[in-house]
């Protein structure tokens, strides 16, 4: 499994799990490249605020954002082109 190969599966993966509002999928890290059974990444992706008035000030200032950035730690198995795990990746 080609490294392009198990970001489309994990992009596929994640759609799956958000929808279609999953936006701006990104490969951020890839990790241990000594373990040829598996590829270690961390991808992020934008998701629309659930809060986007989280942010608001006293004066009424919102600072809020309309996209949150999510990241993720992901290891998929080379040979099954399998996503084994998952887990949130705290930048």
């Amino acid at each position: 499994m080609t490294l392009i190969e198990a970001l489309k599966l994990t992009k596929e993966e994640f759609i799956q799990i958000y929808g279609e509002e999953l936006q701006d999928f990104r490969l951020e890290e890839i990790g241990n490249r000594n373990d040829f059974d598996y590829w270690h990444l961390t991808v992020s992706f934008l998701l629309p605020e659930k809060n986007p008035l989280k942010g608001m000030a006293l004066d009424g200032f919102t600072g809020g954002k309309e996209y949150e950035r999510i990241y993720k730690e992901v290891n998929i198995k080379k040979a099954e082109k399998n996503l084994e795990s998952m887990k949130i990746f705290n930048q």
